[in-house]
């Protein structure tokens, strides 16, 4: 085993072979044409993939996650402080959880931010929302335009590959499309491994600034992604210390390492950022729970068609038998190195549970999306050399399609990029976005709503929080002060109040629960009382939200084929017959 493991290192380049001595890493005063012709296929693939993702960017509603950005971001520009409470309706997802005793969202504040400048700036809307996080996907084009130029001066077809790989997949255009960290994740992982890369060549202090704020700001828009990100960084530099032993560079690096940390860890100290009550873990322990995670994380790389399972194999191919054929081998080796260790990172600190069969979460994946685009990009570019015909073909299917990434596990063959356009150009009714429409046309003002699953409310609180009351979200082992909740709005507690109108997103099992909790004998006023729920519509829309961007949940348009008798949304108005609530 230790003959083999030596074995495999030493097929490794050093770092610093990644800089070959016949190649003049120098900015020229005066680009080849052939270098302004690629430069200008680079500006035009940006052009292209900032028009596709921001076209129709508020054809659907918020679903869960970007109605808590939403939501926040919008208590923050009426009231000065990112609290979820609007005065009329609490973002109290998971009994409260995701808040702390202030009522401040637990989440990182970046994107939040973000959002509520927009809405300073530019009016409150589904589209000023997510505008600035698609600007913030078209920078880190850009960025990424500037770092393979860096790291593959002399190959600009690996620019046009990697670039077109990533700015036209569905990784990409599904994920700055949201009002929520994705674009930020992406823009700042690049711009700090692009000053990390720069400062690695040329040991400028610009460099160490530019690496410490994007890191920063990083943190800022994803606790999580920033831990695997910044440990994967350093396991790289671990390797490259062990080779040169550079205590200059080393010594900067420390520097940087402390501007981060001045940053960081007063505020993650401040806010307990560890505690996460809101997020249940599995109750599978250790190692069998990271096992699961590792397994699942490199499983859907492929199925996000981030790094499809087939090509792949051809890199590997390329790099155990064929290495002449790869350009800047070192570069290659470090690159699937760094996205390796990013992965097993993020899958080794995630919360994710594991009790029962899931997809992993593949929305902490977005920063190592870029770099895995990168070494696909590498692959096309190495078979252009020999093949251009098949390069062309093979990234073709890459982009419209995802039989790149089949096999017997995963069978459902889908279109991508036809897909995507056919989406943004068709307007198309979603789960939250029916019953938005319900309540605002049927629900009485100042009506008290409950929906379920839990999570659905938020959306519609979002949307329909003025018209009508959100009620019954929270129960007597919520972390939040109680008394001072009381005082703000009484009907929040569900063990002293009944919803006017329950809408359930699906017949479960959770939603019999609830009925039946809420059809419960009580007294009020001295006076025994009975509820019954009548059930008074049947919204003919799928009940599960498919525009989220995880490729896994996503349908590109409506999904219309489900079970209507147990999939739809289904809307109950309280009277006071006594009986049980009326089922199917």
């Amino acid at each position: 085993m230790a003959r083999m493991s030596a074995a495999f290192w030493k097929r490794i380049p050093p770092p610093d072979a990644a800089v070959s001595p016949d190649v003049d890493r120098t900015p020229s005063a005066t680009p080849a044409p052939g270098h302004r012709r690629s430069s200008l296929w680079c500006g035009l693939l940006v052009v292209t993939s900032g028009l596709l993702a921001f076209i129709a960017l508020d054809n659907t509603v918020f679903w869960d996650d970007e109605a808590h950005t939403a939501f926040i971001a919008r208590n923050w520009v009426q009231s000065g402080r990112p609290i979820g409470w609007d005065e009329r309706n609490l973002y109290a997802y998971r009994n409260g959880t995701c808040l702390d005793e202030q009522l401040r969202s637990r989440n990182p504040p970046l994107d939040i931010a973000v959002c509520a400048a927009s809405f300073a700036l530019l009016g409150e809307s589904t589209w000023t929302a997510r505008f600035p996080f698609v600007v913030a996907g078209v920078l880190a084009l850009v960025v990424c335009v500037l770092l393979l130029r860096e790291e593959f001066p002399e190959h600009p077809a690996v620019w046009h590959y990697s670039l077109a790989a990533f700015g036209l997949s569905p990784v990409f255009l599904l994920n700055v499309r949201q009002c929520r960290y994705n674009a930020l994740a992406i823009l700042f992982s690049l711009l700090a491994y692009y000053g990390y890369r720069r400062f690695l060549r040329q040991h400028r202090w610009r460099d160490v600034l530019l690496f410490s704020f994007s890191s920063i700001a990083l943190f800022y828009a994803n606790f999580l992604i920033a831990a695997g990100f910044l440990l994967a960084l350093a396991v790289l530099q671990s390797i490259r210390f062990v080779r040169n032993r550079s205590r200059n560079e080393l010594a900067m690096l420390i520097a940087a390492a402390a501007i981060f940390l001045l940053a960081t860890v007063p505020y993650a100290v401040s806010f307990e950022i560890w505690t996460r009550p809101d997020m249940p873990t599995s109750a599978n322990g250790w190692p069998w729970q990271r096992l699961i995670l590792l397994w699942w994380n490199f499983r859907d790389v492929n199925v996000i068609t981030s790094l499809p399972w087939t090509i792949c194999c051809v890199l590997l191919y390329f790099l155990l038998r064929r290495p002449e054929r790869l350009p800047c081998r070192a570069r290659v080796w470090e690159l699937l190195l760094f996205a390796v260790t990013q992965i097993a990172f993020i899958a080794l600190l995630s919360p994710q549970p594991t009790d029962g069969s899931y997809p992993a979460d593949v929305r902490y994946l977005v920063a190592t999306a870029p770099f895995l685009a990168m070494l696909v990009g590498i692959v096309l570019a190495s078979v252009h050399r020999v093949r251009p015909v098949m390069a062309a073909a093979f990234f073709l299917v890459l982009v419209s399609c995802n039989l790149l990434t089949l096999h017997p596990g995963h069978r459902q063959f889908r279109l991508l990029l036809p897909g995507y356009l056919y989406e943004v150009s068709h307007d198309y009714p979603t789960a939250y976005g029916s019953a938005v429409e319900f309540i605002h046309q049927h629900v009485p003002q100042d009506s008290e709503v409950l929906a379920v699953p839990e999570h659905t409310n938020y959306p519609l609180m979002y949307y329909c929080g003025d018209p009508v009351r959100f009620c019954c979200l929270l129960d007597k082992k919520t972390p939040l002060p109680r008394e001072f909740l009381e005082t703000l709005e009484p009907t929040l507690f569900r063990e002293q109040h009944f919803p006017e109108w329950i809408i359930a997103f699906g017949w479960r099992s959770n939603t019999e629960q609830t009925l039946r909790y809420f059809s419960r004998r009580h007294r009020f006023g001295g006076v025994a009382r009975q509820y019954a729920y009548r059930l008074v519509d049947k919204l003919d829309c799928f009940c599960i939200d498919t525009s989220r961007p995880e490729l896994m949940w996503h349908t590109f348009g409506p999904h219309e084929n489900f079970n209507r008798e147990t999939e739809r949304i289904f809307v109950f108005r309280r009277s006071r017959n006594i009986g049980r609530p009326v089922g199917l």
